[in-house]
């Protein structure tokens, strides 16, 4: 019987992947978006992800995305877990944990400081089994009433364009320098991520911007619903307009909900 191999991930793997990703997330995932996700040059690191092979097929990924990490004065590299994938009649059968053991292992030898992720149901009872030191994020969702399109849009390619064409098309009135933009926690002696210029324009691989609304400035990602990736505002006052900007805004593109995810401590 032919046993499943465990191999650094290569560029020859894409159509694959990509083949594996709409499989598992039923998504109309674009190839030149995975590629662009999955190319770490910026921080140094060609493919820290690993695949699992059965002869030919490829039947699990482990997503690993580097990240520049800042506290104090202090920079630390460490990586992202992203996109988990097991092909179905693979799933339960320990692999999950092969691939997760080989990341670590990456990790270990190349001094990487920390390793994290946002696991979902099932793979945060894997983490904890594994002891990883886990916590539950919470989500803020403000509802939009709207026509839908958004959701539509993100299922369909065509019209997946055209949406976000126009998504760029509203937010180009609130456009603000990337080069300027900081992490919320920067002024703080938290651990936060880096967002150096090399970074914002590496995210670029989705449908991103820094938006500025006067006092405050958010990080968006336009989809299904309107994502807040990070608010910076001085105060209470400055932070309800953003809110408001920001609703009016997935309002006028269709999108259903404006989300928020916070550490407990956020």
């Amino acid at each position: 019987m032919t046993a499943i191999r465990i191999e650094v991930f290569q560029e020859e793997h894409f159509p694959a992947l990509l083949r594996l990703h709409r499989e598992i997330f039923h998504s109309a995932a674009e190839p030149h978006r995975l590629r662009a996700k999955y190319r770490g040059q910026w921080a140094g690191a060609a493919h820290p992800s690993f695949v699992a092979l059965l002869g030919d097929e490829l039947v699990g990924f482990y997503g690993l995305l580097p990240q520049r990490l800042r506290q104090g004065g202090k920079t630390f590299l460490a990586l992202q877990v992203a996109d988990v994938m097991v092909a179905r009649g693979h799933q339960q059968h320990g692999l999950h944990r092969q691939l997760c053991a080989a990341g670590l292992n990456q990790a270990r030898s190349n001094n990487v400081s920390l390793v994290y992720g946002f696991a979902n149901e099932l793979s945060h009872r894997v983490y904890q089994s594994l002891g990883w030191h886990t916590h539950q994020l919470e989500m803020f969702v403000l509802q939009v009433v709207t026509l839908p399109i958004a959701p539509l849009a993100a299922r369909t390619g065509v019209l997946r364009q055209f949406w976000e064409r126009a998504f760029h098309r509203a937010c180009r009135p609130h456009l603000g320098p990337r080069e300027t933009f900081r992490n919320s926690a920067a002024a703080t002696n938290l651990m936060h991520v880096d967002y150096a210029a090399d970074y914002l324009a590496y995210r670029c691989f989705s449908p991103n911007h820094v938006l500025d609304f006067g006092s405050a400035r958010a990080w968006v990602r336009g989809g299904a619903q309107l994502w807040v990736g990070d608010l910076n505002a001085p105060d209470d006052d400055a932070h309800d307009r953003a809110i408001a900007d920001l609703v009016r805004l997935a309002r006028r593109l269709g999108m259903r909900a404006v989300v928020f995810q916070t550490s407990p401590a956020g």
